[in-house]
């Protein structure tokens, strides 16, 4: 190999490792940016029901380990739950709460989880009312947002 291809070889090389490392820091710095930001991917609606009374106060969620591969992240031990409400729409959540759950695979023989969430009154109320739920270990995955606008079904603590 001559001395004119090496250099050539070398410099591809250099150009390689740049290209590599700058992706990978643009990468970070989006997910680090955006890191509540619903992921582009099959919403998960169909792999949660969630019911409750007409003011919200009790959520009842019957999660399931789905039949898609994707719904698999259910077994993926960290579930949240955030609530919002008050004057402003996200990202700001004003008067914003979070629900941890750790949900274990299912056992052999277990079909769901059930999860039952209460609200109080002052966790409720607001212009914008409403609720998301989201799961997965590595980057939550959004599955379910209620409707914000607390005029209907997903109305506010008894109005």
């Amino acid at each position: 190999m001559n001395k004119k291809a090496k250099i050539s070889l070398v410099v591809a090389g250099l150009i390689a490792v740049i290209a590599i490392g700058v992706a990978i820091y643009s990468a970070d710095f989006a997910k680090a940016e955006n890191p509540d930001d619903p992921p582009a991917w099959p919403d998960y609606t169909s792999d949660v029901r969630i019911t409750g009374s007409e003011s919200m106060k009790d959520i009842d969620m019957y999660t399931t380990n789905g039949g898609s591969a994707q719904a698999q992240s259910w077994s993926e031990t960290k579930m949240f739950i955030k609530t919002y409400g008050g004057d402003s729409y996200p990202p700001e959540y004003n008067n914003s709460y979070t629900y941890y759950y750790w949900t274990p695979p299912l056992a052999p023989g277990q079909t769901h989880h059930n999860v039952r969430l209460k609200l109080s009154c002052g966790e409720w109320q607001g212009d914008y009312a409403g609720f998301e739920v989201w799961s997965g270990a590595d980057h939550y995955n959004w599955i379910y947002e209620s409707n914000e606008n607390n005029n209907n079904d997903y109305a506010s603590c008894g109005i």
